[in-house]
């Protein structure tokens, strides 16, 4: 099953062209409305189960369909290894960072991942695992590693979004050095004594 996520800023009731393309595909379930983000995002959890193990992984690619097939297929055979396994559960994700996201970032200062525009969008791909053991707990990091090994040397791509990593996919340091020194003269200028360093328990930290 295939889910598509299309967003579009003004309130408007019939589909702009932006995203029109999308409403001629056949649905099972439509859930568009003019709705605030928060209701969108509410959405998203719906089917979700509560108290289960979770794990996230990513990295970007470059718009390509045949790849898109690729790493479907490779998620699909990978994870069917653990159906069996309780509470098991996973989903691949392709999200877009268009050119015009970027060149209105742009306008607007820049971006601190240092993107450029590009005749191929950049795809954030985004994976989410679930299950219920932490018993399994070998198994399925073992299966999950080696899928992003082999999905990543298929893509051959190192740019990793910071919201999907995991705490061994170092994201921050897959901007690159430039982004990393900038990112360094912000912290130096707006948290000179590191509080936000020093008091936040969880996130990814801007390297020392």
């Amino acid at each position: 099953m295939a889910t598509f996520y299309s967003f579009y800023l003004e309130p408007v009731i019939a589909p702009p062209e932006a995203i029109k393309p999308f409403f001629g595909v056949p649905t099972v379930i439509n859930t568009v409305k003019v709705k605030t983000v928060k209701q969108a995002a509410d959405e998203l959890t719906i089917g979700t189960t509560n108290g289960l193990r979770e794990d996230v992984r990513t990295y970007s690619i470059r718009a390509n369909a045949d790849l898109y097939k690729q790493l479907f297929e490779l998620w699909h055979s990978t994870t069917a290894k653990l159906v069996s396994t309780p509470g098991w559960g996973s989903a691949i994700a392709f999200q877009p960072i268009l050119n015009s996201m970027i060149r209105a970032s742009n306008e607007k200062g820049g971006n601190v991942l240092g993107l450029e525009q590009a005749i191929n969008p950049l795809i954030v791909v985004n994976y989410q695992f679930t299950w219920a053991l932490a018993e399994d707990d070998k198994q399925v990091y073992a299966i999950i590693d080696d899928l992003i090994a082999a999905s990543m040397d298929i893509a051959k791509s190192g740019d990793r979004y910071l919201n999907y990593a995991n705490t061994n996919q170092r994201p921050i340091e897959s901007y690159g050095p430039a982004q990393v020194d900038f990112l360094r003269l912000v912290k130096a200028k707006y948290n000179p004594n590191g509080v936000f360093h020093r008091l936040s328990r969880g996130g990814f930290k801007i390297p020392l």
